[in-house]
C-alpha cells in the first residue's frame, strides 16, 4: 500500500495552488495537502521562529531512539526535528507577498530543517534556479512547464534524496554514540589498552598504559618491542612465548609480569588478550589490556610476611597455644603445646585436632562451635578425663580469628595445665580444714569457762553490792559477754570453713523469730534515741520451715550493725515475699526478702568491696571508731548461701545503707489453729512516722482488720468526728466509726491527756492505746488512769500489739474470741481480709472454656462478694461485651474459637479509646515473658493459674471505687508503701496488697481426710484448703466433677497421640494442666505440663515418629491414667470422711 505523502503548498494565488493539487492527483500521488499564502504562514506551519534568528523550541516526539543535539551556526533544532518534519515536502512559489522564495529557502535551511523544498516560478531564469539550488532547494520547476509527470518526478526524486540523507545522518550519529561508549568503557576500566595490527606491525597504546609505565606517547614506540624492552629480564622470555602460543595455537593469553616504570622501579601487572583471525585462522590483529596490580601484590606480600611472623610468634610463645582453621585443623602451634600434650618433635600442621585427641569432651566441641560463630570462651578451671583414666586440669581460653574479608577463619586457643596448682590448692584446703577444726575445738573449750564467768557475774550483780563493786561486776559481765560474742563468731566461722556447719530444718513461726530479734536490739536503739521499726508485709507467710536460729543470727548481725553505725534517724527491718516453686513433696516454697535500712554513715564504693570478706573491715585502722572482728558479715554471707539465697548491700557515703538478703523458705503443710484473737474490724493509727504507721497497719491487716492513718492528732480528731457524724445506713463504716485508736506519744506538740479526752467524747470509739518508747513507760501507765485503754512499747511487734489490745478490751469488759463464724482463721492460712458488708457493684465477665475452671473462679468471686457471667470462648465473650457491657473481664488466654490474646486485641480495637474495659489475664503458663505478652495484647493485669484467692482479691480491688470515694469524702488516706523510699521493696504486687480491701475472712473447716490420707504428694493440700475457705463443700464438688472431665481429656489426648495429632494433644494437655492445678491435683498438673511440652516439641519437628517418641507419650499418658484412678478412688471412698 502506497504511503500517504504530506505536502505543504505555499502560494498566494489560489488558482496556482489548485493547479498543483490537480497535477499531483492526476499523477496518482496519494497526498495530504496543507496550504500557506506567505512566508510568515509557512514558517509558522514549519514551526520555525518568526524572527528567523533561532529555531523553534519543540517538544521532541516519542521516539524509540533519541539522538543527541547537533550544533549549527547560531541556530539549532533537536536532531530528531531536523529530519522528522511534519511535512514530507514543500512546494513554494518564488514570489510571495512578504518575501521571495530564495529568502524563504535560506531561512528554512538556516533553521536546520532538512525537509525537501521544490520552488515553483513563472520565470525561466536559470540564474535564479542556480541560486535556489545553492540555498538548499531540492528542485526548481517553471510554472509554464509544470505537468503532472514533472511534479511527480520532482517529488519522488526529492523524497529519495531526503531519505538517503536521513539514513546516512542517523547512521553517522549511531557510530559516534558507539565510539563514545567504547571510549567511556576504556576510560572506566582504569586499565592499559593495547591494539596490535599484525599486518603493519603497529601497536596502539592508550593513555592509561602510558601512565602505568610513566612515559608520554613520544617516549614509547609503537611496536611490541617497546613493551618487551621494559619487561623484567626474568619475565621477558615467558611473555614472548605466551604471545606466540596464542597467535599460533590459540592458547589463552593470561599472564603476570613486572614492567619497568620510568622511576626505575618495577610495577606488577597482569595482561589478557585475544587475536582476530581471518577465515583461514591466521591472526590479523591482537588486542588486550594491562592491569597494574602492584598495590595488591604488595598487600599480599605484607600479609604473607605477617602470617609467617605470627607463626613464628606462636611457635616461640612460652605458653601452650595453637591456631586452627574452621575444620579444627592445625595451622600453627607453640613448642609448649607440643611438650604439654606429648607431641614433642612432631609437626601438627594440617592434622585434625579431633583425630589427635579423640577423647575431646562433647561440651568442648560445642564451645568450639560457639567460638567459630564469633564468641569468646574462657574457662578458669576445667577437668579433662582422659581415655587412660587420668585427669588433666586445664585453664584455657579460645578466641576467633578473622580473615581479610572479616569472616571467622578459625580459632586461636591457649591452654595451661594446672594439675600442680589444683593439687596445691587441695593440700592447702585440707590444711585449712585441719586448722579450722582445731580452732573450733579450742573455741568450744574457751566458751565453756566463759559461760561460767558470765553466770557468776550475773549472780554477783543480783547480790547487794556497793557502788564501786557493782560497777566492777558490770564491767566483768560486759567484757565477758563481748568476749563470748567474738568466740561465737570464730566458732561459727571455723565450722563453716571446716564444712561442719549444718542447717536445721524445722517448723518455726516468723513472728516469734522477729520478736526475739526486736527484744535484743530494741534497747540498743533506744540507748541511741533511734527510731526502730519492723515492717512485715501482710502477704508474708508466718508458719515456715527452716533454721530459725541462723535466720535470727543473720538479722541480729545486720540490725545490730545498722544501729551501731547510725547516730541519728531510723532503722527499718522490712520483710516481703515473692511466691516460689512447688516442691516435689507438695510444700510451697516462698522467697522471703529481708532488708535492713538505716540512715547512718553509709559506705563508700571502695569500702563496699571489703564487705562480706573474712577478717575484713571498712575501717581497719587502730584508731577506728567502731570495733568488731570483721567476721559477722562473712558469716552472714556463708549462712545465706547455705540456705540457697543471696545477700548484698546498697549504700552511699553519708547517705545510709540497706543490707538485704533473700532466702527460699518452705511453708508448713499443716498448721495448728492459732489462739483466739480480738474481733476488731477498724483501727486508726496516729503517728508522725510513716514507718510506724506502716508496721501497725500491716499487722492489723493480717488479722483481718481495716486500718486507717493520720499524721497528726488534729487530723485524727477531724476524721473521727466526720466519720462519727455520717448518716446511719449510708456510712461505709457502719455503726462504729472505729474499734481502736493507737496514738504515738512521741509526736511533737502532742498533749496526750487532752487528745484522750477528745477521743473519749466520741462514743463509737472502743479502745484508745498509747504507743511509747521503753523510757516513757511510766508516762504511758499514767495515761491509763485518765482514759487510755492501754499502751504498747515500741517498736511495734505482733504479740505486743495483740497484748495491748487484749488488755484494753479487758479493762472495758469487752473481750471477744475470734472463734466466731466469720472471724475464725483457717489452719495454715494467714488471711488479711474481712467479709464484705454488701455485694460489689462491679460487673464481671469470666471468659473460660473449661467448666471446672469456671466453677472454681465463680465460687471464688462469690466469696469475695462479686457476681460474674461466663463465656466459653473469646467470640462469645466479645458478643456478651457488645450486648451488656462489663467493668472487668477475667480472660483465659487459651480458649477455642478465639483465644484470650486475640479477644483482648479485638476488644481494644472496638473500644478505640471511647471506653476502657479492664482485662485481667488468666494463664497456666509460667514461662518468662508471659506477663509481657498479655500486656502487649491489651490486657491490664495478669494472674497465673491456679488462681490464688488473695491474689484475685488484690487484683479486683484495684478497680473498685467505693473505698476511693469514701477516702475522698473524709480526707483520710491509706498508706502507700510505694510512695515512701524508706519502704522500698522488690515486689510491687506486695505493695498493692498493702492497701485496704474488703474480702471474706476464711471459714474454719475440718480437713482430717487430707491430714491422715497417704497421698504421696498427689494433692496440693494448701490449694484445697484455700478452696475450702471459699466454700467448705467446694473441694469435694470440684474433685467429683474433675474426675469425669479429666477422664474425657485423657482419652482425647490418647486418641490424638495415636493419630500423631500433636496440636490436639497439646490442647488437651493444657486443659488438663490448668484444671488439675485449679482443683489441687498437683501430680497430674505436673504430668500434663510434661505432655504439653512434648507435644509442642513434636509439632516443630519435620516428623514426630519413632519408638522413643511413642514411648515418652505413652508413659506420660499411662501415669496420668494411674493418678486419675487414685483421685477417683480417694473421692469415692475417703473424701470428707
Amino acid at each position: 500500500m502506497e504511503k500517504l505523502i504530506k505536502i505543504l503548498i505555499v502560494d498566494d494565488d489560489e488558482v496556482d495552488r489548485m493547479a498543483v493539487k490537480r497535477s499531483l492527483k492526476s499523477a496518482g500521488v496519494l497526498v495530504e495537502i496543507t496550504e500557506a499564502e506567505d512566508c510568515a504562514d509557512t514558517l509558522a506551519k514549519l514551526s520555525i521562529d518568526q524572527n528567523y534568528s533561532t529555531a523553534a523550541k519543540l517538544s521532541p516526539p516519542d521516539k524509540s531512539q533519541q539522538l543527541s543535539e547537533v550544533e549549527t551556526p547560531e541556530k539549532a533544532l533537536p536532531l530528531n526535528q531536523i529530519f522528522d518534519c511534519k511535512f514530507d515536502c514543500v512546494f513554494l512559489d518564488y514570489r510571495l507577498p512578504d518575501g521571495d522564495g530564495l529568502t524563504l529557502v535560506k531561512n528554512v535551511r538556516e533553521a536546520g530543517l532538512k525537509v525537501p523544498l521544490i520552488v515553483l516560478t513563472g520565470q525561466g531564469d536559470e540564474q535564479i534556479a542556480v541560486e535556489l539550488m545553492k540555498a538548499g532547494a531540492s528542485d526548481y520547476i517553471a510554472k509554464g512547464k509544470m505537468s503532472p509527470e514533472s511534479l511527480s518526478r520532482s517529488l519522488h526524486n526529492a523524497l529519495r534524496v531526503y531519505r538517503a540523507e536521513s539514513q546516512a545522518f542517523y547512521a553517522s550519529q549511531k557510530l559516534k554514540e558507539s565510539e563514545e561508549r567504547y571510549r567511556l568503557v576504556l576510560e572506566g576500566v582504569n586499565d592499559g589498552i593495547w591494539d596490535w595490527d599484525l599486518t603493519k606491525n603497529e601497536v596502539y597504546w592508550n593513555d592509561r598504559l602510558l601512565e602505568i609505565i610513566g612515559l608520554v606517547r613520544d617516549q614509547f614506540g609503537s611496536t611490541m618491542d617497546a613493551l618487551y624492552s621494559r619487561l623484567h629480564p626474568e619475565d621477558k622470555d615467558g611473555i614472548v612465548r605466551a604471545i606466540a602460543a596464542h597467535l599460533e595455537q590459540a592458547i589463552d593469553y593470561n599472564v603476570e609480569f613486572r614492567l619497568l616504570h620510568s622511576s626505575g622501579a618495577y610495577r606488577h601487572c597482569t595482561s589478557q588478550g585475544k587475536a582476530q583471525r581471518n577465515s583461514q585462522g591466521k591472526a590479523l590483529r591482537m588486542a588486550g589490556m594491562i592491569s597494574d596490580i602492584t598495590d595488591r601484590k604488595l598487600a599480599e606480600d605484607a600479609l604473607e610476611r605477617e602470617r609467617q611472623q605470627l607463626k613464628q610468634i606462636i611457635t616461640c610463645v612460652p605458653v601452650a597455644m595453637a591456631m586452627f582453621d574452621t575444620q579444627m585443623r592445625y595451622l600453627a602451634n607453640s613448642h609448649k603445646w607440643l611438650t604439654q600434650f606429648n607431641f614433642e618433635w612432631q609437626s601438627l600442621t594440617n592434622l585434625s585436632h579431633y583425630e589427635l585427641f579423640p577423647d575431646t569432651p562433647n561440651r568442648w566441641k560445642m564451645m568450639y562451635q560457639e567460638v567459630l560463630k564469633g564468641e569468646v570462651v574462657s574457662v578458669s578451671e576445667d577437668a579433662w578425663e582422659r581415655a587412660d583414666g587420668s585427669v588433666m586440669y586445664l585453664r584455657w581460653a579460645a578466641h576467633p580469628w578473622y580473615d581479610p574479608d572479616g569472616k571467622v577463619g578459625g580459632i586461636v586457643m591457649v591452654a595451661d595445665k594446672i594439675n600442680e596448682l589444683v593439687e596445691a590448692r587441695e593440700t592447702a584446703l585440707k590444711a585449712s580444714q585441719v586448722k579450722s577444726q582445731f580452732l573450733a575445738n579450742m573455741s568450744h573449750e574457751i566458751r565453756t569457762p566463759m559461760n561460767g564467768v558470765l553466770g557468776m557475774a550475773q549472780l554477783l550483780l543480783r547480790a547487794p553490792l556497793e557502788p564501786k563493786q557493782r560497777e566492777s561486776a558490770q564491767t566483768i559481765y560486759r567484757s565477758a559477754e563481748h568476749l563470748l560474742s567474738v568466740i561465737n563468731d570464730i566458732l561459727d566461722f571455723s565450722k563453716i570453713e571446716a564444712g561442719e556447719m549444718r542447717l536445721e530444718k524445722a517448723d518455726f513461726d516468723l513472728d516469734s523469730c522477729l520478736e526475739s530479734v526486736i527484744e535484743m536490739v530494741a534497747p540498743l536503739a533506744e540507748e541511741k534515741n533511734l527510731e526502730l521499726d519492723f515492717l512485715i508485709d501482710s502477704a508474708v507467710p508466718k508458719k515456715l520451715v527452716g533454721d530459725s536460729g541462723r535466720l535470727k543470727q543473720i538479722l541480729l548481725n545486720l540490725t545490730g550493725n545498722a544501729i551501731k553505725f547510725t547516730d541519728r534517724g531510723q532503722v527499718l527491718v522490712h520483710v516481703s515475699v515473692k511466691r516460689g516453686d512447688r516442691l516435689a513433696d507438695g510444700r510451697q516454697q516462698e522467697n522471703l526478702l529481708f532488708s535492713v535500712r538505716d540512715t547512718g554513715i553509709g559506705i563508700s564504693p571502695e569500702g563496699q568491696t571489703k564487705l562480706f570478706q573474712s577478717f575484713s573491715q571498712v575501717d581497719a585502722s587502730p584508731t577506728r571508731a567502731y570495733g568488731g572482728t570483721g567476721l559477722g558479715l562473712a558469716i552472714c554471707k556463708q549462712l545465706v548461701e547455705m540456705m540457697g539465697g543471696a545477700i548484698g548491700v546498697r549504700s552511699l557515703l553519708d547517705g545510709g545503707s540497706t543490707f538485704w538478703f533473700a532466702v527460699p523458705l518452705e511453708k508448713q503443710l499443716q498448721v495448728e489453729p492459732q489462739t483466739a484473737e480480738l474481733a476488731l474490724k477498724k483501727l486508726l493509727v496516729v503517728s508522725a512516722s510513716a514507718l510506724r504507721r506502716a508496721a501497725v497497719r500491716s499487722l492489723a491487716q493480717s488479722w483481718g482488720a481495716r486500718c486507717y492513718e493520720a499524721e497528726t492528732a488534729a487530723a485524727a480528731l477531724t476524721w473521727l468526728q466526720n466519720a462519727n457524724s455520717s448518716i446511719p445506713g449510708h456510712s461505709e463504716l457502719g455503726e462504729k466509726c472505729c474499734d481502736a485508736v493507737l496514738v504515738d506519744l512521741q509526736m511533737p506538740d502532742l498533749d496526750a491527756e487532752e487528745f484522750g479526752q477528745k477521743v473519749r467524747s466520741i462514743q463509737s470509739v472502743n479502745l484508745l492505746i498509747a504507743m511509747t518508747a521503753l523510757r516513757e513507760q511510766p508516762k504511758a501507765e499514767a495515761l491509763c488512769s485518765v482514759g487510755f485503754s492501754g499502751y504498747l512499747i515500741e517498736p511495734v511487734r505482733p504479740s505486743g500489739l495483740l497484748e495491748a489490745l487484749r488488755a484494753g478490751v479487758k479493762r472495758r469488759g469487752e473481750f471477744e474470741s475470734l472463734e466466731a463464724a466469720n472471724t475464725c482463721k483457717l489452719p495454715g492460712v494467714n488471711s488479711q481480709y474481712v467479709a464484705p458488708n454488701s455485694p460489689s457493684s462491679l460487673r464481671i465477665l469470666l471468659a473460660e472454656d473449661h467448666p471446672i475452671n469456671q466453677q472454681v473462679i465463680v465460687e471464688q468471686l462469690a466469696a469475695l462478694g462479686y457476681d460474674a457471667d461466663c463465656a466459653a470462648n473469646g467470640q462469645e465473650a466479645l458478643d456478651l461485651l457488645a450486648e451488656k457491657g462489663y467493668d472487668l473481664v477475667l480472660m483465659d488466654c487459651q480458649m477455642p474459637v478465639l483465644d484470650g490474646y486475640a479477644t483482648a486485641q479485638k476488644l481494644r480495637e472496638r473500644e478505640k479509646g471511647d471506653r476502657h474495659t479492664f482485662v485481667i489475664a488468666l494463664t497456666a503458663h509460667a514461662m518468662p515473658g508471659e506477663r509481657e505478652k498479655c500486656l502487649a495484647a491489651g490486657m491490664d493485669d495478669y494472674l497465673s493459674k491456679p488462681v490464688d484467692l488473695d491474689a484475685l482479691a488484690v487484683a479486683l480491688k484495684k478497680y473498685e471505687s467505693q473505698n476511693v470515694e469514701f477516702k475522698n469524702k473524709y480526707g483520710v488516706k491509706s498508706i502507700n508503701l510505694a510512695e515512701n523510699p524508706q519502704l522500698e521493696t522488690n515486689y510491687p504486687e506486695v505493695l498493692e496488697a498493702a492497701k485496704p480491701v474488703a474480702v471474706p475472712a476464711p471459714r474454719a473447716i475440718a480437713l482430717q481426710a487430707w491430714e491422715h490420707a497417704d497421698c504421696d504428694g498427689l494433692f496440693d493440700k494448701s490449694r484445697l484448703e484455700q478452696l475450702g475457705r471459699v466454700n467448705i463443700k467446694l473441694p469435694e464438688r470440684l474433685l467429683q466433677a474433675f474426675v469425669g472431665n479429666a477422664q474425657a481429656d485423657v482419652a482425647a489426648a490418647k486418641i490424638a497421640a495415636e493419630a500423631k495429632d500433636w496440636q490436639t494433644v497439646e490442647y488437651q494437655a493444657h486443659r488438663l494442666k490448668g484444671t488439675s492445678a485449679n482443683v489441687g491435683v498437683a501430680l497430674m498438673s505436673d504430668l500434663a505440663a510434661q505432655l504439653e511440652h512434648q507435644a509442642r516439641g513434636f509439632q516443630s519437628q519435620s516428623a514426630a515418629s519413632g519408638l522413643s517418641t511413642i514411648e515418652v507419650v505413652e508413659n506420660i499418658l499411662a501415669s496420668l491414667s494411674s493418678h486419675l484412678a487414685r483421685v477417683q478412688e480417694f473421692v469415692e471412698t475417703r473424701m470428707f470422711g
